[in-house]
């Protein structure tokens, strides 16, 4: 395939042309997900042209970005456009990447459920694992490793069995699922393309982050939405596998911020962050559950523990993940904007 080296932009910042302005053009894989979506709203307010890479389907899967359409009704686009694509097919991310010629690219595509991942294994390695390296490739291919900072949505996940809590910068990784595993391959060959081409590269390794456009079948969306039917008299009880589990939740406002200072530092290298910093806790899936309601009241949740689930979730689910260090945080870049809340008024 030829090379479009000569129809790139000269370097980072280079004008657009017409204004002389540096270009600011964004490309986000995974931009209908919770943090793709947010992502868009961040640097569409940057005052970004922001692409974005969607699978094609049956039926529309853009209700997070509904509102960022020049016209939602006509899905007609202004600065935020999509194109059809798949990280699993390289030919049609040379032919975004050579047509958008973005100047930062985040990564955000991927099969993130772990419970699915297990069910799932070829597809998850094939698409979170491979797909970096293919999107990584169509970059080199373009001529843009100069011009272009690449950004990949790493996770909590790669210390799976973790070797020490709270987890630190130098924690070693040990993934216990196929999703944590085909994560650890995207997350050395991002290394491996900063250090053999110098492309400006960087793994945010981040930790659980909730919205109300967390997809439903993740526990925090599984809960609230069960509580809610409680309420309402539609659900008398729900399941969970393990209510020991012990998560660092933080706003994906506040994280996808994160994303995009990483690519305007002069740092090129990977961040780990999390929500977590004293005095203020992690807390355990039970405690989310019954956040807000009393037990004995008469909307209190019901909480089963499933023991197919529990036994399951012995085989991948980790049970303390917090961070100790914040290089953003350190460095002053960085802080929360957004308190975590699972009812309003009600801090975790």
């Amino acid at each position: 395939m030829a090379h479009a080296a000569a129809r790139c932009p000269s370097g980072r910042g280079s004008g657009d042309g017409e204004t002389g302005k540096p270009r600011k053009v964004a490309l986000i894989t995974g931009i209908t997900g919770q943090d793709g979506s947010y992502l868009a709203e961040f640097l569409l307010e940057k005052g970004y042209e922001v692409h974005g890479i969607v699978r094609r389907s049956s039926s529309f899967n853009t209700g997070r970005i509904e509102h960022l359409y020049k016209n939602p009704q006509a899905h007609i686009e202004g600065n935020m456009k999509l194109h059809y694509g798949d990280l699993t097919d390289s030919t049609c991310l040379v032919k975004i990447i050579n047509e958008v010629k973005p100047t930062e690219i985040y990564n955000l595509g991927a099969q993130s459920h772990v419970k699915i991942s297990f069910d799932l294994a070829e597809y998850t390695a094939d698409v979170d694992g491979v797909g970096t390296l293919r999107l990584l490739d169509a970059v080199k291919t373009c001529g843009l490793i100069g011009s272009v900072r690449f950004y990949q949505a790493s996770t909590s996940e790669l210390y799976g069995k973790v070797q020490e809590t709270p987890q630190k910068e130098t924690t070693p990784f040990y993934p216990r699922s196929p999703y944590g595993a085909a994560k650890l391959y995207a997350y050395w060959i991002v290394v491996n393309f900063r250090e053999a081409y110098n492309l400006f590269a960087v793994n945010g390794i981040l930790f659980n982050h909730e919205s109300p456009r967390r997809g439903a079948n993740f526990v925090t969306r599984k809960i609230s939405r069960s509580v809610a039917k409680i309420y309402l008299g539609q659900l008398e009880c729900f399941s969970l596998g393990n209510l020991d589990a012990k998560r660092d939740w933080g706003h994906a406002k506040d994280y996808v911020e994160a994303m995009w200072l990483m690519l305007q530092t002069d740092a090129n290298q990977s961040q780990r962050l999390s929500a977590w910093a004293p005095p203020s806790r992690p807390a355990t899936t039970a405690r989310f559950a019954a956040a807000g309601e009393e037990p004995g009241s008469a909307h209190f949740p019901f909480v089963r523990v499933a023991s197919d689930q529990f036994w399951k979730s012995r085989c991948f689910n980790h049970r303390f993940t917090f961070l100790e260090i914040m290089s953003l945080r350190q460095l002053k870049l960085w802080g929360f904007q957004m308190i975590f809340l699972i009812k309003n008024g009600l801090s975790l």
